[in-house]
This record gives C-alpha cells, sequence and structure tokens, in this order.
C-alpha cells in the first residue's frame, strides 16, 4: 500500500467538506420552500392547509389521551370597511399586526392560522373552554390596545376584535365540529 501524501489526504477533505456544505445549503433551502409553503405570506401564520394538517393530528391525539382542545375564531370587526376608506395595505398592516399579536400570545403547542381574509383560528390543545375564555379575553383587550397602523400617509384607529371559543365534546366526530361551534359562538 502506497502511503497517501498530506497534501492529498488534505483536498479529498476539504473537498468532502465542501461537499458537505452544499448539501446543507441544499437541505436549508428545501427547508425555507417548505416553510414558505406552509405559511400565509402576509401574517406568517400556518396557511390553511397547513392547519388543517396539524389540527388532525391533534383531534385524533385529544380524542385518543381524553385530552382537552379548545378552539377560538376571531374576526376583525368592520375590516371591509377599513380596505375601502383606507386602502388595502391599512387592512394588511391590521392583518400583520394580529398575526405578530398571536404568535405572541400563544403557547408553543398551540396552532394558528389565517382562515381566510379577516378571519383566524387557534387551535389550543389541552385547554379546557375556560382556559381558552380567557386567552380569547386577552388577545381582544391587547388588540384594542394596539397602536393605531400606519399605513401610507393615513392612521388607522385602533379595531377591534369579535372572537368565538368552543371546546372538544366527546361526541364529536372531528375538528370541524368545534369550529363549527367556535364559528357560532362568533
Amino acid at each position: 500500500v502506497k502511503p497517501v501524501s498530506l497534501r492529498v489526504l488534505k483536498a479529498a477533505i476539504q473537498q468532502a467538506l465542501a461537499k458537505q456544505r452544499q448539501q446543507l445549503g441544499d437541505k436549508r433551502k428545501l427547508q425555507e420552500l417548505l416553510r414558505r409553503a406552509n405559511t400565509d405570506f402576509l401574517t406568517g401564520l400556518s396557511n390553511r392547509h397547513h392547519f388543517q394538517a396539524q389540527v388532525k393530528l391533534e383531534f385524533e391525539r385529544s380524542h385518543r389521551y381524553e385530552r382537552s382542545l379548545s378552539c377560538l375564531l376571531l374576526d376583525v370587526d368592520d375590516f371591509k370597511q377599513v380596505n375601502d376608506v383606507d386602502g388595502h395595505a391599512a387592512g394588511d398592516a391590521i392583518l400583520q399586526a394580529l398575526g405578530a399579536l398571536l404568535v405572541e400570545h400563544t403557547r408553543a403547542c398551540d396552532i394558528a392560522c389565517r382562515y381566510g381574509g379577516d378571519e383566524f383560528l387557534v387551535v389550543l390543545p389541552g385547554a379546557e373552554l375556560g382556559v381558552a375564555r380567557e386567552r380569547a379575553e386577552l388577545v381582544r383587550r391587547v388588540f384594542r390596545e394596539l397602536k393605531p397602523v400606519q399605513a401610507g400617509t393615513r392612521s388607522q384607529q385602533s379595531c377591534s376584535l369579535s372572537l368565538g371559543v368552543a371546546a372538544l365534546r366527546p361526541d364529536d366526530a372531528g375538528v370541524e365540529s368545534v369550529i363549527t361551534r367556535a364559528d357560532q359562538a362568533l
């Protein structure tokens, strides 16, 4: 066996490290693409498709282990008027502020998404109805106290939220039942 020179060994190691760095960079790019595919571009929250997959798992886990699960459905009051009077940039700023608020005021295990338009949905695994109501009130109060949102040259007055809260029942066949009750409570 012929001895390998230090220079050849060093070159082989450097080549292997470069290939590993490229693979790591490719993996990070793929992870970023996946994150973007699962995220609402405006709010940074889960999009509805990703949310539904996550919630299905939480629903099954809650049923299996007989754990509580609650939902908050949030709707920005008079949102159409904001868009009509102050413009879509003002509306977008409000949605972004609400998304940031939900990130800040939810637990790591909670699942928040932009459900559609100006509606947001938060699933609280392990939370009973009373805890969900407290969380809803906190979000409502903090949102109301947000400083006016600047959009362009106009300043949008603080907005308010309507919220509906519901909890999983033993006879629920799917999480859609809980969401429907939260929507009715809204």
